[in-house]
């Protein structure tokens, strides 16, 4: 240890020395130098630098080259001096100082306004509206660059065209302003001026700026494929240029995303993210996180949008930038849509104006307060006229078309949409019109007429979401257009096309996780940059260390019988930020997958596909909740059936809730209850059919994901499992995936159970060692472990060839963060005892089941398209042809009884029927619900042993 010390200590004595005798040398030199030398140095230093992004070194460098140049007396050069206080702005501008840059170029300007510099003052009058503009003070900064082309006007015309680049710039910064409050006829010629000029002149930086610019005006017309030529142009002069490209991206990400191009537009976001980061421009970089905001927003995930306006907020006010235009847009974002309203009303800006009104417009309709909403979509489309942005006109109309349908005024609505039609290609636009002129329809009794343009809404629905590959884009894309699926399935159905009906539901459901499964399996890293592959091992390594922090804190906590500390507390806060940025890391790695890029959206099964695969003794049931109706179908291997019940969809989440609140707390009154009016809604209608059907398929929508069927009661007191054998699955196309999916022949069994080993403050399961020890017997081929044996790590390392795999442990399933979801094991050396969804999606299997003997394990999120995250769905992409798991906390020795019986009847019976006799033999000695009926089979149920 000494000699180390005394080594370092000399290492760093020596470099001391170095040091001080460089800053000795420098004092010296620059002792030696003369003013003029300073002057030239210090300004070449702060090029330089300013070309490295080190703009607050820059910025000190130049003061130094003023302060010399101060001294030079009669030999200093005021022009000189003025072009660096221009110079010194720009560093601010960068950093987002633009108050810093105006005092700057106000110096700059009392130096050429004293030396009678007029082509000073043009500059700096220039550069004083850029900087306007930046500030969001659009008359003033249109008054300066104004000022700037009236004074470049009075210059003779031989310093005209040598100085015709300046005024080309000129006319560059004032269509930007123009650009920026929407009067693009203003802007067009001048833009056409300033590029002709810089293209005669060979400036390749004017001409990139120029067809930037172009693109933007284009974009905002609505004219997208003029837009990305000039935007693509302009790219290819920037990149072969090393100028930054930071503005190119986001635009074009702008432009893929109203085109529902939406992973595109993500890639695209992201590079002008990491542009703007490289180039250290405050602005570019805010700006561009406000597009990845509004990228989400338009996907339909309002939680990473909100995300990223907050975290561009976050930068904003941590920078103290001070620019009305920014604030004023994040406040269109974040909810003060009546102040942002007002900031572009007083500043001149038609599209901030038009924007802002249209969102106000939309909040009235939401309170019902529709004549408020007429008047600012009057506004709204009054303002995108005289921009000449027929993209936001034709939102307008669409919104004013649905107060007037509302009102069920038909004439005037369908004039407004034939007009909003005509003058969009944006498919956001374009589906919802197609969905109100179906409504208009429906309202005049014309219903070939409204399956014809809600068919036509779903196309277009249908051909963004076949472009979508990620999983969670498709379940959030999908949330609010579910409307249109009701609208149609209803029609359909009551027109008495029930195949047809049947086809759309499938459509809707459960289409990301369908598309998964039928797709070859993916390894998410794949072919994507290695600095993200560092930092999602980085944070699934942090996440690893905070989860053994809590169990230790938790574990301290109960041993000395007290309550969680500020310490825990902090602990889960921290938990629940680096869960939420390895989850924006997973989806990143996913987007930046080329195997990704390359999964198809499988078609929707066919109903003679799905009636291929049932036999004389099955049937289907499946179901879709509207609005106001329940509609169901009932599909035989020759027959289908559909009709509806008169429940709407409130109603029947709020049967199933207490239902399943009364089962969970024993109530056998509330239970039976429940269940007996649940039959009657759900099977009743149907009874008469089920005669010679031994197995039913249940295809839930919504709520009744949640519900265990088997226990449902008929007139005659009989539970349904009494009478049918039971397996679910999310739609008829992940049905018959499951069942056709090869597995590997065998009857090699896996084990795993807690035992009595107490974990995170979850008490020790008992029976289930004893559960796991005699379903050993029953599989000669077999592993097992138990108790602090049965680690993550295990799991991992053997499921993949087992045929049977069994985990008798608590399962914990988290609301708000599905991924993170899992099953609990023993922590060791070489994990934390967490499998989470995220780390199942990563396992390979090749089971014929998975049972989570565990609470909570059927679990999960549902969205609009039954979408569920959670671990049974895990363990199907996962590999296994069916799971089996539980929709509640289950009772320890009820649950062993269970699972013993189910496994002993699998030697001779099929998975579905196993189950229905295990739970049969249950019911005899605990007759209540709570024990028997929470387990549901989900995938193929025909599988045995053998």
């Amino acid at each position: 240890m000494k000699t180390h010390r005394l080594n370092s200590s000399g290492r760093v004595g020596h470099n001391i020395q170095l040091y001080i005798a460089f800053i000795c040398a420098t004092i010296i030199l620059t002792a030696c130098m003369t003013p003029s030398i300073l002057v030239i140095r210090e300004q070449n230093l702060g090029d330089a630098l300013f070309n490295q992004y080190r703009y607050d070194e820059a910025v000190n460098h130049y003061e130094q080259m003023i302060g010399a140049s101060k001294k030079l007396g009669i030999y200093r050069n005021p022009q000189m001096e003025s072009e660096v206080y221009r110079k010194i702005a720009n560093c601010h501008e960068m950093t987002g100082q633009y108050n810093e840059a105006m005092i700057s170029i106000q110096k700059a300007k009392l130096i050429d306004s004293l030396e009678h510099n007029l082509q000073g003052r043009i500059e700096d009058y220039r550069h004083e509206g850029k900087i306007y503009v930046y500030m969001g003070s659009f008359y003033s900064g249109m008054a300066s660059l104004e000022r700037s082309l009236s004074l470049s006007e009075k210059l003779e015309q031989s310093i005209k065209n040598t100085n015709r680049l300046s005024l080309a710039d000129t006319y560059l910064a004032l269509s930007q302003i123009y650009a920026v409050i929407g009067r693009s006829s203003d802007a067009l010629p001048l833009l056409e001026k300033a590029l002709s000029i810089f293209r005669s002149a060979d400036d390749v930086r004017g001409e990139m700026e120029s067809l930037l610019n172009l693109g933007t005006i284009y974009s905002d017309q609505g004219d997208i494929n003029s837009a990305r030529q000039f935007i693509e142009n302009s790219l290819k002069i920037a990149g072969g240029n090393n100028m930054g490209t930071a503005r190119h991206y986001q635009l074009l990400a702008s432009i893929s995303s109203s085109m529902g191009e939406y992973e595109n537009a993500l890639r695209y976001q992201e590079k002008a993210l990491d542009e703007a980061k490289k180039l250290g421009i405050a602005a570019q970089i805010i700006w561009a996180t406000i597009g990845m905001g509004d990228i989400y927003n338009e996907l339909g995930d309002l939680v990473h949008a909100e995300s990223y306006f907050n975290a561009a907020k976050e930068i904003k006010d941590t920078l103290l930038i001070t620019a009305n235009s920014l604030e004023a847009s994040l406040g269109l974002r974040l909810g003060d849509i009546s102040g942002a309203n007002k900031y572009f009303s007083s500043e001149g800006s038609l599209n901030g104006k038009a924007i802002s009104a249209l969102r106000m417009a939309e909040l009235m309709i939401g309170n019902e307060k529709r004549d408020s909403a007429v008047l600012l979509l009057n506004q709204a489309g009054t303002a995108f006229r005289k921009a000449d942005n027929f993209h936001g006109l034709s939102n307008v109309q669409l919104l004013q078309a649905k107060i007037l349908l509302d009102g069920r005024n038909t004439l005037r609505a369908g004039s407004l949409l034939d007009s909003a039609l005509k003058a969009t290609e944006f498919p956001e636009t374009v589906w919802q019109a197609w969905y109100q002129k179906g409504r208009m329809y429906e309202i005049l009794d014309l219903t070939d007429k409204a399956i014809e343009s809600y068919r036509s809404a779903i196309s277009v629905i249908e051909k963004i979401r076949g472009n979508l590959t990620i999983d969670e884009f498709k379940s959030a894309f999908f949330d609010n257009k579910r409307v249109v699926y009701d609208r149609l399935i209803s029609l359909l159905l009551h027109d008495n096309h029930q195949a047809d009906a049947f086809q759309i539901s499938e459509q809707a459901r459960a289409r990301a996780f369908y598309d998964i499964l039928a797709n070859k399996k993916i390894d998410f890293r794949g072919s994507v940059p290695g600095d993200l592959i560092s930092k999602e091992q980085e944070k699934r390594l942090e996440m690893q260390q905070l989860y053994k922090l809590l169990q230790r804190g938790e574990r301290d906590a109960s041993e000395k019988g007290v309550s969680e500390g500020a310490e825990i507390r902090q602990i889960r806060e921290a938990l629940a930020r680096t869960q939420t940025e390895y989850a924006d890391i997973l989806q990143m790695l996913k987007l930046n997958n080329p195997s990704y890029a390359e999964m198809v959206s499988a078609k929707p099964v066919l109903l003679s596909d799905l009636q291929s695969h049932l036999d004389s003794r099955t049937a289907v049931m499946a179901y879709w909740i509207g609005d106001k109706e329940l509609i169901y179908w009932f599909v035989t291997h020759s027959d289908i059936i559909g009709g509806t019940t008169d429940i709407d969809r409130n109603g029947l989440a709020h049967i199933v809730g207490d239902t399943r609140l009364a089962i969970q707390s024993n109530e056998t009154d509330k239970t039976s209850t429940g269940l007996s009016q649940l039959y009657q809604l759900l099977i009743a209608p149907v009874e008469n059919e089920l005669n010679n059907i031994s197995n039913l398929v249940v295809i839930p929508n919504g709520a009744l994901h949640f519900m265990p069927f088997q226990a449902l009661i008929n007139k005659k007191g009989e539970y349904l499992v009494q009478k049918y054998n039971i397996v679910y699955s999310p739609s008829a196309g992940v049905y018959i995936i499951c069942n056709d999916r090869l597995v590997k022949t065998g009857k090699r069994f896996m084990g795993m159970a807690l035992s009595d080993i107490t974990v995170e403050n979850k008490t020790g399961l008992p029976g289930t060692g004893n559960e796991v020890k005699r379903i050993l017997p029953l599989f000669p081929d077999n592993i097992s472990a138990f108790g602090m044996q049965s680690t993550e790590t295990f799991a991992k390392e053997h499921a993949g060839d087992y045929n049977f795999i069994h985990f008798a442990t608590h399962g914990s399933y988290n609301y708000k963060r599905p991924l993170y979801s899992y099953l609990l094991f023993p922590a060791s050396d070489e994990d934390d005892g967490r499998l989470n969804v995220y780390e199942v999606f990563e396992m390979r299997l090749n089971a014929k089941l998975v049972t989570l003997s565990a609470c909570e394990t059927g679990l999960g999120n549902i969205t609009q398209g039954d979408e569920i995250t959670g671990l049974s769905r895990a363990f199907l992409f996962a590999g296994s042809s069916s799971v089996l798991v539980s929709l509640w906390s289950v009772a320890d020795y009820s649950t062993s009884k269970l699972m013993t019986n189910f496994y002993s009847y699998l030697k001779d019976h099929a998975m579905q029927e196993a189950l229905t006799l295990a739970q049969r033999d249950v019911l005899k000695v605990y007759p209540q619900p709570l024990y028997w009926s929470p387990f549901i089979l989900i995938g193929n149920g025909n599988i045995s042993v053998n």
